[in-house]
């Protein structure tokens, strides 16, 4: 199953799926992005994963989930990314619990597409 995510930005098209078999990322269930020109060929943007089964958060803390999957961005009025969400789901001993974990994005371009040089 092809969970993604598609945005199109500076002329690409680009998705955000789960690395079931880590063969992109080198980590299972990883967050692995592709491109695309046309939106039929796509290429991986880089091995290095868009998100993992862990969340270091800015307090310090970290929270590693059973299941992170179901990726997408929230684009705004001006066709900027300004948030990444996912839907997890932790363990609890016999119980689990699952949200959807919003986090921010600020101004984010892949590095090789960065119009900066």
């Amino acid at each position: 199953m092809l969970q993604q995510t598609h945005l199109k930005q500076l002329n690409r098209y680009n998705v955000i799926r789960r690395d079931f078999g880590a063969d992109a990322t080198g980590i299972g269930k990883a967050g692995a992005q592709y491109y695309s020109t046309d939106g039929i060929n796509y290429k991986l943007v880089s091995k290095e994963p868009v998100y993992k089964k862990t969340i270091d958060y800015d307090d310090g803390s970290s929270l590693t989930f059973r299941r992170r999957e179901r990726p997408f961005v929230y684009v705004n009025e001006k066709g900027k990314v300004t948030a990444f969400f996912t839907s997890c789901l932790v363990e609890e001993g016999k119980k689990e619990r699952s949200w959807i974990e919003v986090n921010p994005v600020d101004n984010y371009v892949p590095k090789q597409f960065s119009k900066k040089k």
